[in-house]
């Protein structure tokens, strides 16, 4: 009797290839859901890391450190995945799970391309392609990153988080970091509260009671009083807004 394979099926998709692309999480479950039916497969549980970049570190992937710990209990026999990119970009981060794969006699498939490491043309194959995928993202990467600082240098925003008292006016190239109205007190009275207290606890205590409107947590009241923004430096970039306080008074702060 032969014996049945115990599958694990494994899922990533980043927020950008969602919103791009459509590989939502529950299209590549569907997917292989059937492949696991049709090759008679048993599936032990679907491990699914949303809004994961092939990039992200392993240890930032829960899903994956799951199904490696059920790896390591003898819960799998197989791993399916819908394509290589799914899972890994990064050819060194891709040794050490098939390290931990091979000790533990487990192997993996894609539903959707055809890899055969069990010959020397095969592994050879497969690390050609892992490295045109880790050139590809690293050049994504380098883009992307030309692209912010590009943005950072003409004093435009790069991203809609931005501290308590400011927000982005204008629309296209001529949005930028200005104060907010609506806010501008709030932030103004952090930074008097926490000199006057030296609390963190009591700043955010009272930042709650005054603006029940904008309800902020301590780790946020501290990430907030340590953000050079609010003098007007952001990645470099001196005069990036509109300041809130100086350097001189920032950097005299200390926090627990």
């Amino acid at each position: 009797m032969n014996k049945i394979i115990r599958a694990g099926i494994y899922i990533r998709v980043s927020t950008d290839e969602q919103a791009k692309h459509g590989y939502s999480i529950e299209s590549q479950r569907t997917r292989l859901r059937e492949w696991c039916v049709e090759h008679h497969y048993a599936i032990v549980d679907v491990y699914a890391d949303e809004g994961k970049s092939a990039r992200s570190k392993i240890s930032n992937r829960k899903e994956l450190l799951r199904l490696l710990d059920d790896v390591k209990s003898n819960k799998v026999d197989r791993i399916v995945i819908w394509r290589l990119d799914r899972w890994f970009r990064n050819v060194a981060d891709f040794y050490r799970i098939q390290d931990i794969l091979d000790k533990n006699d487990v192997d993996w498939e894609c539903s959707d391309e055809d890899y055969n490491t069990s010959t020397s043309n095969g592994r050879l194959y497969l690390n050609i392609k892992l490295s045109i995928a880790q050139n590809e993202s690293d050049q994504t990467s380098d883009r992307i990153k030309f692209n912010f600082d590009n943005m950072v240098k003409n004093k435009r925003p790069i991203s809609g988080a931005l501290p308590v008292g400011y927000t982005i006016e204008g629309t296209g190239y001529n949005k930028k970091v200005v104060k907010d109205p609506a806010l501008s007190q709030m932030a103004i009275d952090m930074f008097d509260k926490f000199e006057e207290t030296l609390s963190l606890r009591a700043t955010t205590e009272y930042l709650i009671k005054t603006y029940p409107q904008r309800p902020i947590a301590y780790a946020r009241v501290k990430a907030h009083l340590k953000n050079t923004m609010y003098q007007g430096l952001y990645r470099g970039v001196e005069d990036y807004c509109e300041p809130y306080i100086t350097k001189e008074r920032q950097q005299k702060m200390s926090f627990p």
